[in-house]
């Protein structure tokens, strides 16, 4: 980091005195080219020394900095040989030449680091993108184009700026509208990024009012190469993410404020174009105006779509016990409810024996396999139409719509069966079994009624011999409703 720091403070001290240094003095010409020769030398030295997974997407930035660093050379000398700086002149077709390789190397940078599945993201760019377009083409380009005593070359160098500049402004936008992947390097690749189209904005406003480019722009223009290089210099340019791995659509304060601003752009074109008494470009501003429209409803819909894959991500956790991947208790309500209303379904309730003591024994991991096994057992023995439920530690329910009492005792007795093979968890054999109660909705169309006679016998069974009982009235009687209490004590 010491590099990194020397890099950092020696070059923003130098911008700092550029700002004050006459624009056309020897210091000035001295500061500029070293400063952007340095960055070309430090880009290359950072991509060797930090070693990212991705070196060329960093070589590939390095060759669009040195193209703008030739392009300010050859300016210079220019000045020198002819006496005069001719626009549009060589230097210019070196600064176009050097955009599309800064546009690249940027992607591939922050693509790198920002997984590559974010449509989101993409989008909002291309909202921020369209907005500024809108403005540059209303206040920047329309007048430079309709400037008729300006030769036509000069016109569409100074008006292709501008819009190099806003392809640079949406791919700025597209790094930091990903969800993930705004390393400190990537921060400082933006803010040099947008510290060269600032600076390239007030230099063609410079050039169209015919004033000279002040001196506090080529200082702005050097602390954009001493971004850049800083950048490269990080360690954190090192940094990844996967690159296949999906973002979340994240619609943060900070985003909304800023694809606010955006969509209230076009209306402000109007307000500023109307309040300086010009000719309002109808055209431009309602094409504008209809490209953000359908973006911003691309958008929403989107991000409506992601609220509802959320919402169902949620109530299916809320419907699914994590640890066997069963429907849990509230969903078991919730089907009894349902089956019961419009049939006669039979339920069972299954606690295991033994539990507590493997637990005990073996620890909670043990325990938790042992569940799955169980739970893999039992939806193994139904039919399609039934359903098992964890209802909480180790007690399930069985729902079985439309089944017959012989068929729901058919049922049972295989899962009894399957209940009392050992389980192998952990290398060791467990001998394990179950009490069941099984009951039907005779008589009632109350759905906790029949899982309370579910219980019933269920406890009844345990009792018993530890394999299924089934509901029947008497059961409520038996030993002065101790079966009853044990049941109200088991609900608590």
């Amino acid at each position: 980091m010491r590099l990194w720091w020397t890099w950092v403070t020696s070059g923003a001290l130098l911008c700092l005195i550029v700002t004050f240094l006459p624009t056309d003095s020897l210091p000035t010409s001295v500061i500029y080219y070293s400063i952007g020769v340095a960055t070309v030398v430090a880009t290359v030295a950072g991509v060797r020394r930090q070693r990212p997974a991705d070196p060329w997407s960093w070589y590939v930035f390095a060759i669009g900095i040195s193209c703008f660093v030739a392009g300010d050379v050859l300016f210079e000398v220019t000045g020198w040989f002819l006496g005069e700086r001719p626009y549009p002149y060589w230097n210019d077709a070196l600064y176009f030449l050097g955009y599309p390789f800064l546009w690249a190397g940027l992607l591939l940078v922050a693509r790198r680091r920002g997984g590559a599945r974010d449509s989101a993201g993409l989008i909002d760019s291309a909202i921020i993108g369209t907005a500024a377009g809108l403005v540059d083409w209303v206040f920047l380009i329309i007048p430079v184009l309709g400037e008729s005593g300006t030769p036509l070359l000069e016109r569409l160098v100074s008006a292709g700026y501008p819009v190099c500049d806003v392809l640079m402004l949406a791919v700025v936008a597209r790094m930091l509208t990903r969800s993930r992947g705004r390393t400190p390097s990537v921060l400082m690749l933006a803010a040099g990024s947008t510290l060269t189209l600032v600076c390239d904005v007030l230099w063609t406003l410079s050039m169209s009012s015919g004033g000279q480019v002040a001196s506090v722009i080529n200082g702005g223009f050097l602390l954009g190469y001493v971004c850049w290089a800083a950048a490269a210099l990080h360690p954190s340019m090192r940094w990844e993410s996967a690159g296949d791995e999906p973002v979340s659509d994240r619609f943060g304060r900070g985003r909304l404020i800023v694809l606010a601003c955006a969509t209230l752009l076009v209306p402000a074109v109007l307000f500023l174009q109307g309040l300086r008494h010009e000719p309002i470009a109808w055209a431009s501003v309602g094409i504008g105006a209809v490209v953000i429209f359908l973006l911003v409803l691309t958008r929403m819909y989107g991000f409506v779509g992601q609220l509802q894959k959320q919402a169902a991500q949620l109530e299916d956790l809320a419907m699914h016990d994590p640890l066997t991947g069963l429907a849990n208790r509230r969903q078991f309500e919730r089907r009894l409810a349902d089956t019961t209303e419009g049939g006669c379904p039979q339920v069972c309730v299954l606690d295991l024996n033994g539990f507590k003591a493997v637990n005990d024994r073996l620890g909670h991991a043990a325990g938790d396999r042992l569940l799955v096994v169980i739970a893999e057992r039992l939806a193994a023995e139904l039919r399609e139409t039934d359903a098992v439920f964890r209802m909480g530690g180790d007690e399930f329910a069985i729902l079985l719509p439309g089944a017959t009492v012989a068929e729901g005792d058919a049922i049972v007795t295989r899962l009894s069966r399957a209940l009392r093979r050992p389980a192998v968890v952990g290398g060791e054999r467990l001998p394990i079994g179950g009490s069941i109660g099984i009951a039907d909705a005779t008589g009632t169309d109350d759905p906790f009624e029949v899982l309370r006679r579910a219980d019933v016998a269920m406890y009844a069974a345990k009792a018993a011999d530890g394999t299924y009982r089934r509901y029947t009235a008497d059961l409520e009687h038996r030993s002065g409703g101790e079966l009853r209490d044990r049941v109200v004590a088991g609900q608590h």
